[in-house]
């Protein structure tokens, strides 16, 4: 379980790097509202969100 949740709203990247920034805490993103569609579809955040999900950070989607 997440100790930190990032609730992430707008499609800035930035938001996702403070996620990977944690090395010794769990964290979790959630994202919302325009987040959503630039997560699954935006270009600029693609490579920040895999990379997250690639690191094991759980990504939820509402």
């Amino acid at each position: 379980m997440a100790k930190i949740l990032y609730f992430v709203t707008n499609m800035e990247p930035m938001s996702i790097s403070f996620a990977l920034e944690h090395k010794e805490s769990k964290v979790g993103i959630c994202l919302l509202q325009d987040a959503v569609y630039f997560g699954c579809k935006g270009k600029r955040v693609n490579g920040k969100l895999a990379k997250a999900l690639k690191q094991g950070i759980p990504v939820f989607v509402t």
